[in-house]
C-alpha cells in the first residue's frame, strides 16, 4: 500500500533525488535538504546530502549546529539521523564546543533521564575528546536522581572500564573494584530489588567467561557472600539476590577443587538455590532448571573426585 504523502513533499523528495543523481553540491541543494528536513526530519538521504553539501561549500559549521539544535528542539529528537549528523559537525568543529555539548547532553538527559541517544552521544564525546574527569561525578548525580535509572549505572561501567588508566580493561576493572563496589552496595541498601545494582556488581565480579578473574573471585569471595546473604535476610524471594549467591558459590566451589568437601557444599548450595529461584522467577524457570542441572553435575564430579 502507498504512503500517501502531502504534494509538496512527494514534490521536494522527487526534486532531491534528481539533484542527488545529477551530483549537484550547491547553496540550492544545501537548502532543499534543509526543507526536506523541516518535513520529515528522519529522511536519512536529506541528512547525507546535506553533510556532502557542506564539505562541497566549506559552510561555516557552527551555523550548521545552530540548525542542528534547532531540529533538536523543534522536531523528533529521538531519530538516529539526526544524532548522527550532530556528531559529525560536532567531530569537524573540535574540542572548542565540547564543553556546550557536555551540557547539551545534560540537558536533555534532565528532561528525559534514559534517552538513548543522549546517553550514545555523551559516551561518544567523553571517549572522542578525552573528557573523563567529571563523569563518575556526573554518573553519581544521575543516580541519586534516580537509583534505578540503569542508562546511568551503563554509563558508569563504561566510564571505569574504558577510561585509559591503565592498559587493559581487566586491570582498570581491578583498579576501581573497591571504590566501585562500595559505591554499588551503598545504593543497594536503599533498594535491594534493583536490577541495575546487581548487574554492575556483576560486571565488576565476572563469574565466567574468558572477563573472569579467579584470584579477584578468591580474594573478595567472603565479601560479596556477605552482600548476597544480608540482601536475602531483607528480602526472602529476592531473585536477583538469590542468583548473584548461587553465582558466587558456584564460582568458589570451582575453585576449591582440592578441598573436595567445601566445594561439595558450595556447589550444593548453589543448587539448592536455582531450585528455589525455579520457583520463585516461574519466567525464567528453564534457564534456572539448567543451572541447576550444572550445579547439580558440578556436585557428581566433586563427589568422584573424592571417593576417587
Amino acid at each position: 500500500m502507498e504512503i500517501d504523502y502531502p504534494s509538496d513533499y512527494r514534490m521536494a523528495v522527487g526534486v532531491m533525488g534528481h539533484l542527488l543523481k545529477s551530483g549537484e553540491r550547491s547553496e540550492r541543494v544545501l537548502w532543499l535538504s534543509q526543507h526536506v528536513i523541516e518535513m520529515n526530519d528522519t529522511h536519512y538521504t536529506a541528512w547525507q546530502l546535506r553533510r556532502e553539501c557542506l564539505t562541497a561549500l566549506g559552510s561555516d559549521l557552527s551555523v550548521e549546529k545552530v540548525f542542528v539544535d534547532a531540529v533538536s528542539m523543534n522536531g523528533n529528537n529521538k531519530n538516529y539521523q539526526l544524532w548522527n549528523h550532530r556528531r559529525h559537525i560536532v567531530k569537524q568543529l573540535g574540542t572548542s564546543v565540547v564543553p556546550a555539548e557536555l551540557e547539551f547532553v545534560r540537558e536533555t538527559l534532565s528532561a528525559e533521564p534514559k534517552h538513548y541517544h543522549a546517553w550514545a552521544h555523551r559516551q561518544w564525546l567523553v571517549q572522542e575528546f578525552v573528557q573523563w574527569e567529571a563523569e563518575l561525578s556526573f554518573c553519581e548525580e544521575c543516580i541519586d536522581a534516580d537509583v534505578r535509572n540503569n542508562s546511568a549505572w551503563n554509563h558508569r561501567f563504561f566510564v571505569v572500564s574504558e577510561r585509559p588508566m591503565q592498559e587493559s580493561r581487566a586491570k582498570r576493572i581491578a583498579a576501581a573494584r573497591e571504590a566501585e563496589f562500595e559505591f554499588a552496595v551503598a545504593r543497594l541498601s536503599q533498594d535491594v530489588d534493583n536490577e541495575s545494582v546487581w548487574n554492575y556488581l556483576r560486571g565488576l565480579f565476572p563469574f565466567e567467561g574468558v572477563a573472569c578473574d579467579s584470584a579477584a573471585l578468591n580474594a573478595w569471595f567472603p565479601r560479596l557472600l556477605r552482600v548476597g546473604q544480608l540482601s536475602l535476610e531483607r528480602s526472602p524471594d529476592n531473585a536477583f539476590a538469590m542468583a548473584f549467591l548461587a553465582d558466587v558459590k558456584a564460582a568458589q566451589a570451582l575453585m576449591v577443587k582440592e578441598d573436595c568437601a567445601r566445594g561439595r557444599r558450595l556447589a550444593t548450595e548453589a543448587l539448592d538455590l536455582w531450585r528455589r529461584l525455579h520457583d520463585v522467577d516461574p519466567l525464567r524457570a528453564p534457564y534456572w532448571g539448567l543451572r541447576a542441572s550444572e550445579a547439580q553435575s558440578l556436585v557428581l564430579s566433586l563427589d568422584t573426585i573424592r571417593l576417587g
